[in-house]
């Protein structure tokens, strides 16, 4: 069956390492197709680095139980083509990782977004946006964003989109027309088609008092005819104002990329070390 796979690109920079990954929009039973944009779009990003980070290798796979997967390793690694110069490395042009990170949001039409840290960006760009390479960033910035989203201006459909939890008006919404607080809430919302056992997300509800308030995320623990009732709820006193509606909390979708900014230069750290393991150590002594 056709699948909307995961593209995951593997970065390194001395002794750190991280990732970052994509979905691609189009579904395909062959992941030969996957790595082959994903190539692309990793040539595209390399042109963001700053001298240190490389690209090594590329995963695609299959976002399901199996998670069945083919690999790319470049050898050699990807790496940027901002300073081509010769001699000596400014320091201004090196990439400071972990700690010089490029914030972005990723968005997907008005209702999705996500942020996205772009690691490996050069220190110059980070502190000094006048520096001489910094219009041929900003233009490979504006190619590899080309890959990821769509351009209406030129006309082009982007490749790559990100997993997001759907909501209104995309995934079926139930109107609220009454609520019974207590041990447990039981709300009524005609024509709902919830079962026992899914997870559902109230919003808009109007209630006194305020707080604690019956939006949010529940779980069915029974359901008779257009009632629901919510587990482990609990509210004694509130009385139901109006409004709210309801729907499913566990419905994802494979959102386009239409927008991609730039919003802050930031410091998180990003990476680790290959040699440190997963998880808090032990002390031993």
């Amino acid at each position: 069956m056709a699948q909307f796979p995961r593209l995951t690109i593997f970065f390194e920079d001395g002794k750190y390492g991280w990732s970052e990954s994509h979905f691609y929009r189009a579904p395909v039973t062959d992941l030969h197709q996957v790595i082959n944009d994903g190539v692309i779009l990793a040539r595209a990003r390399a042109d963001l680095l700053g001298t240190g980070p490389t690209i090594n290798e590329l995963r695609a796979s299959f976002d399901d139980v199996f998670r069945d997967s083919f690999i790319n390793v470049f050898n050699p690694p990807l790496q940027t083509t901002l300073f081509t110069g010769g001699g000596s490395v400014p320091p201004e042009v090196t990439s400071d990782l972990p700690y010089s990170v490029t914030l972005l949001r990723l968005e997907s039409g008005a209702n999705y977004r996500r942020s996205l840290y772009l690691s490996g960006v050069p220190d110059a760009y980070q502190l000094d946006p006048n520096a001489q390479y910094g219009a041929q960033w900003e233009t490979n910035f504006g190619l590899w964003a080309d890959q990821l989203a769509d351009d209406p201006v030129n006309q082009t459909t982007g490749l790559w989109g990100f997993k997001a939890l759907q909501r209104p008006p995309d995934v079926p919404t139930f109107p609220i027309t009454g609520i019974t607080f207590g041990l447990p809430t039981i709300i009524t919302a005609v024509g709902n088609t919830f079962t026992v056992g899914q997870r559902i997300h109230i919003r808009l509800v109007k209630q006194t008092p305020k707080k604690p308030s019956v939006n949010g995320f529940w779980y069915v623990l029974a359901k008779t005819g257009d009632q629901v009732t919510l587990a482990n709820s609990s509210f004694a006193g509130e009385a139901y104002l109006g409004g709210g509606i309801v729907y499913d909390a566990q419905t994802y979708a494979i959102k386009p990329y239409t927008d991609v900014r730039i919003v802050r230069e930031t410091h998180r750290k990003r990476g680790r070390p290959f040699d440190c393991p997963h998880g808090r150590l032990a002390r031993t002594h």
